[in-house]
């Protein structure tokens, strides 16, 4: 089964493939992959061009659809309340659900066929081209794991691992399900204070070969007890900033070492494994990832 609902904070609306359904589909463009843009070269004395450059262009989603039965007037203007207002297009057909933000909407007027029926066109624009999954892609990349375990039974404490209070899960392997590479966004907590400013670093590394590293952002600033640090590498997010902050709201960019870049780092389609290092002493930290997958088809 297919249909679609577009949503904002004024209400959503599902368009069904049905033609059962009070809002149906007749027709839908769009869903596949976007059309490219080509900037090209030619010179004198050459046959033929030179493409030098090629994008996905902007997308645009065309529906046609009915809407019948009842309260058709109501219906109608409820519509166009809601598509008064940019939001997100959600697809479902079988198993794949994805999703789109839409940033520009246009509405024909509609076509009236009697008191219950009435004929409407709706064309949305998304700036980004891709599609993504429903929700963002959650993963804990840094936690501490206790070995010393007390067991209520026995009432003693059980020694799980090595004899430390505690060892470092600090390496994760990511999978990118998408056509396209994802930048990611991490969030490092703190408990305790750091005593020193060596801050910590993220790796991207060979998925086969740890010591190969293929990306790094360091970060040489001392966390305090309860501080924060959102690491945001994705442009498109966040007001379409790059940055470096914590929950204080205080720009941290100035801490990144002299050879780390937000535009540098991503995750490739397929396999990634990430290594987040805490480099300071005197406290601990948990770390979390988030990305998103990204398609070039809304559906398959």
């Amino acid at each position: 089964m297919f249909y679609l609902i577009f949503k904002n904070n004024l209400g959503e609306i599902t368009f069904s493939g049905s033609g059962n359904s009070e809002i149906s589909v007749r027709e839908i463009s769009g869903l596949g992959t976007p059309d490219k843009v080509y900037r090209t070269q030619e010179y004198l004395d050459f046959d033929g061009q030179v493409t030098v450059s090629s994008h996905f262009a902007p997308r645009t989603i065309t529906i046609s659809f009915d809407i019948v039965g009842g309260n058709i007037s109501q219906k109608t203007a409820e519509i166009y309340r809601i598509l008064s207002q940019n939001g997100t297009l959600y697809t479902f057909f079988d198993n794949s659900q994805r999703r789109i933000e839409v940033n520009q909407i246009s509405v024909d007027s509609f076509i009236r066929h009697g008191s219950r029926f009435r004929s409407f066109a709706v064309q949305f624009i998304c700036d980004n081209p891709y599609f993504s999954d429903h929700s963002p892609i959650y993963e804990s990349c840094y936690e501490t794991l206790g070995n010393i375990v007390y067991d209520e039974e026995s009432e003693s404490w059980n020694l799980d691992g090595p004899s430390v209070w505690g060892t470092h899960s600090n390496d994760k392997l990511l999978i990118n399900s998408g056509d396209i590479k994802s930048y990611p966004t991490f969030t490092i907590c703190s408990s305790g204070s750091a005593a020193d400013s060596n801050g910590f670093e993220i790796l991207r590394v060979n998925p086969y070969n740890s010591s190969e590293v293929i990306q790094k952002f360091s970060l040489n600033y001392p966390l305090s007890d309860g501080e924060t640090v959102t690491v945001c590498f994705d442009s498109r997010s966040n007001g379409n900033i790059r940055s470096v902050t914590n929950n204080l709201g205080q720009n941290l960019l100035s801490y990144r070492s002299e050879d780390s870049s937000l535009s540098d780092f991503w995750i490739e389609p397929g396999a990634n494994r990430i290594i987040l290092n805490n480099l300071s002493s005197g406290n601990s930290i948990s770390a979390s990832i988030s990305y998103e997958n990204q398609y070039i088809e809304g559906v398959f």
